[in-house]
């Protein structure tokens, strides 16, 4: 029907422009002529007028949502039928800024100090809905606008929009609607496809999916991206019939699971839960449960309060920013390492190697940018004393070589710059390997790519010292352990108990050092078994003690470890770095994991990570930041 500017409506409302059109209709910026301010302006679609159904829906909106008393519901300031048109109309308040929908795909994700204040402000928006026996049955990012306000102290003002499906759902608890099912199928809860009652919990489902997507930026259903193989048929069926598998294992799946904090599988569960009366009931009770674990993840990440028009570059990874993005990271995301419990032991009870240390990641949700942590390095130092000797006596022989090796020692009192000292009396001055680097510090990561080789991501990192090795605290809250040796700074994170390894790798002998990540503590390992890091390998030394036996698998770009040492097992992951094989370790029961292999060049580090299970890589490169 698309009016043209300066249309009069009900007598009072002056079109100025279309803003957009919908399924039902279209909506305006009108001005309203008694109080000369600017308002939205909907009308229904003339061809819907026909149908009475469609017709009382548009006209409950404006009664609905006078029932609900919240701010954070879109204000109705009338609504009517125009005669003159033969359109029903509503009339809004003019928000300025855009919707959830939009904000996501421009920003990835929502630093959670912003989705604490946003799902705070929706909260009291549908809290009050459901006090007032109303349903939303449509939420979704679209429905939630995040309106730019000018209020001191205020960053922004969230507003729930289009009660026009909602369901005033006292006397509907039989199960017969009257009313075809609505809702989007991204969002829509089980009950919603036809036959049961539509209650609050209705509402709860759809915020369980839309808290999933502000945090990790996917949808929660691998058929929802609308890719080849994406389907209503496809979708329908995860809806109702597959497994729903944790939170942190989905984003796992994305390589996302470190941006969900503790506690959020548990709550995402009694979100999601197919049966309405083993969700929370309304979305109070949800949103107040959701709170504390947000303010846990926003504490460690005050400098992300704000939401922006002009959003800043993304952080996220689909993959990790550190890395950003595997690994699952509830529960221990976040916390720090003397919280978490002893670690299963890869090497010593005395000089522990097998560490527990959280990062917030989920091996399950293989997502964790911040496997930009590197841990630490083994450095193989060899003396063969014969080849030692050997040269030697070469270099008394050779008259030049001799003269050489004099001026670069220092001479003795019987010595004088022209007398031949004998073999005996010459006494080499040993090369002292040069001073390690203190790496301890802040980098800027200059270059940050995905596992999957699409997103880019950038953050900085933060070295601390801590036992043999260095702390690492990505500024998307990871954090994980980092070894130096020759030239390899070899990392591992997770939440569990882990450890970081490196190995020499000699034919089918693999001599290796590790750090435990709860104490910081230096052991060493042997492995021996079949050449090509293809095999079952024999533990023949630690000093930890322990007996078991280490099964490697090439995958891709990357290497499975799995070691077995009586009742305990642990597995790894693996990059190969020359004749260095650099592993991070954690429980085979563990949550998320995973390794990454810088190399030093100077004071910058550069190099691939992965995550445990992961055949692909991603790549992270470090500056230093200065003091």
């Amino acid at each position: 029907m698309s009016l043209p500017p300066e249309t009069l409506v009900a007598g009072d409302f002056r079109v100025v422009s279309l803003i957009a059109e919908g399924g039902m209709g279209e909506v305006y910026v009108a001005e309203q002529l008694s109080t000369g301010k600017r308002r939205a302006l909907k009308l229904m679609r003339a061809e819907l007028m026909n149908d009475p159904a469609l017709v009382a829906r548009f006209e409950q909106e404006a009664k609905i949502s006078a029932r609900i008393a919240s701010d954070h519901v879109v204000e109705i300031v009338g609504a009517g039928i125009d005669q003159e048109l033969g359109a029903p109309w509503l009339a809004m308040e003019l928000l300025q800024g855009q919707s959830l929908g939009a904000a996501l795909k421009q920003r990835g994700v929502l630093p959670a100090a912003v989705a604490r204040t946003l799902f705070a402000q929706l909260g009291h928006a549908l809290g009050a809905a459901h006090r007032a026996g109303v349903v939303h049955r449509d939420l979704k990012p679209e429905n939630i606008f995040i309106a730019e306000v000018q209020q001191l102290g205020v960053d922004f003002k969230v507003k729930v929009l289009d009660f026009g499906i909602a369901k005033l759902f006292e006397g509907a608890k039989s199960g017969n609607t009257g009313m075809m099912a609505l809702g989007t199928p991204r969002y829509m809860a089980p009950e919603q496809t036809g036959g049961q009652p539509i209650t609050p919990a209705t509402d709860v489902w759809a915020l369980g999916l839309i808290a999933f997507q502000v945090l990790t930026g996917r949808y929660y259903w691998r058929n929802a991206s609308g890719g080849p193989d994406d389907s209503m048929m496809t979708l329908m069926r995860e809806v109702l019939f597959e497994q729903l598998v944790p939170a942190s294992r989905r984003a796992a799946e994305f390589n996302l699971a470190q941006l969900l904090p503790p506690g959020f599988d548990e709550w995402f569960a009694r979100c999601v839960a197919r049966e309405p009366n083993e969700r929370f009931q309304n979305a109070a009770d949800a949103l107040a449960a959701l709170d504390p674990i947000l303010a846990v993840a926003a504490a460690h990440a005050p400098q992300a309060t704000r939401l922006a028009a002009s959003p800043p570059q993304r952080t996220q990874v689909d993959y990790p920013a550190g890395m950003t993005a595997q690994g699952y990271a509830p529960s221990a995301a976040f916390a720090q390492p003397a919280q978490l419990p002893q670690p299963t032991q890869l090497t010593p009870p005395r000089p522990k190697a097998a560490g527990g240390y959280g990062l917030a990641m989920g091996i399950t949700a293989g997502a964790l940018l911040l496997a930009a942590l590197g841990v630490g390095g083994y450095v193989m130092w060899r003396d063969d004393a014969d080849e030692k000797k050997a040269k030697r006596a070469k270099l008394d022989d050779d008259e030049s070589e001799s003269k050489k090796r004099r001026k670069r020692s220092q001479p003795t009192d019987d010595e004088t710059e022209d007398s031949e000292p004998s073999a005996s009396a010459v006494k080499p001055v040993p090369t002292a390997p040069p001073a390690p680097i203190d790496r301890a510090g802040r980098y800027k990561i200059t270059h940050g790519v995905g596992i999957e080789g699409t997103e880019t991501y950038t953050g900085t990192v933060t070295l601390t010292p801590f036992g043999g090795g260095y702390r690492a605290v990505w500024s998307t809250d990871f954090i994980g352990i980092m070894l130096e040796s020759d030239g390899l700074v070899v990392g591992t994170w997770g939440p569990d108990p882990h450890v970081a390894a490196v190995y020499a790798v000699d034919g089918g002998k693999l001599s290796g050092k590790t750090m435990d990540g709860a104490t910081g503590r230096l052991g060493s390992h042997t492995l021996e078994g079949p050449p090509g890091l293809n095999g079952s390998f024999s533990i023949t030394a630690s000093s930890a003690g322990d007996h078991g036996t280490v099964t490697i698998r090439p995958n891709g770009k990357t290497y499975s470890l799995l070691a077995t040492m009586g009742n305990q097992s642990m597995k790894g992951a693996g990059l190969l770095d020359g004749d260095q094989l650099a592993v991070g370790w954690t429980p085979s029961s563990s949550r998320s994991g995973g390794v990454v292999a810088f190399r030093a060049n100077g004071s910058a580090l550069s190099g691939p990570w992965t995550f445990h299970g992961d055949a692909r890589t991603g790549l992270e490169s470090l500056e230093p930041m200065g003091p």
